[in-house]
Order: structure tokens, then sequence, then C-alpha cells
């Protein structure tokens, strides 16, 4: 009897511990995933400022902005791709799969 009072207590205090912890990856996974969606949107922002720039009279056709718009939108990809990698939303996972097929 005693015994079972033990294991009892002690798979109650591990169990106490494995949400704890569940807890915290869950806040630190839903903090990441806010941050990455926020670098997302100012890096498209940024994309579409180097648009607005190149299409100017003055830089029209100019190969650096051009260079530039170019690796922003890399980037961009880069970190969508990545996003959508830890994305909670079910119908991207739906797509990924769709597009497996």
């Amino acid at each position: 009897m005693i015994t079972l009072s033990i294991l009892l207590f002690l798979t109650t205090g591990l169990n106490v511990l494995l949400v704890w912890y569940c807890r915290r990856l869950t806040k630190q996974f839903l903090f990441f995933t806010e941050n990455v969606g926020e670098l997302e949107a100012a890096l498209n922002a940024f994309d579409d400022h180097l648009k607005g720039i190149h299409e100017l009279e003055m830089f029209y056709g100019d190969d650096t902005l051009g260079g530039l718009i170019e690796h922003s939108r890399t980037i961009v990809d880069r970190i969508k791709d990545f996003y959508d990698g830890f994305s909670l939303d079910e119908e991207a996972e739906e797509e990924e799969i769709d597009a497996a097929t």
C-alpha cells in the first residue's frame, strides 16, 4: 500500500512537470510564429517599397535596384516557406499535401 502511494505521488509530480513544460513550449512556439509572421510582413513591405522606387522615373530600369528586388523576393519566399513549416493553420498543411500529390 505504501509503495502504491509513493508511485502515485511520483507519477502525479511527473505529470504536473510535463504539463508545465508543455505549456511553456506552447507559449514559446506561439511567440516564435507571431514574430516570424511580423518579419514576413515587414519584408513584404520592404519589397513593395523597393518596387515603388524602381518604378520611379529617375530609377526605372536600374540594375542595382532590380537586383535588390530579386534578393528581397528570394528572402521573402524563404521566410514564407519557413513560416509555413511552423504554421498552425490546417489549410496550409492541406495545400502542401495536395501540391505533393
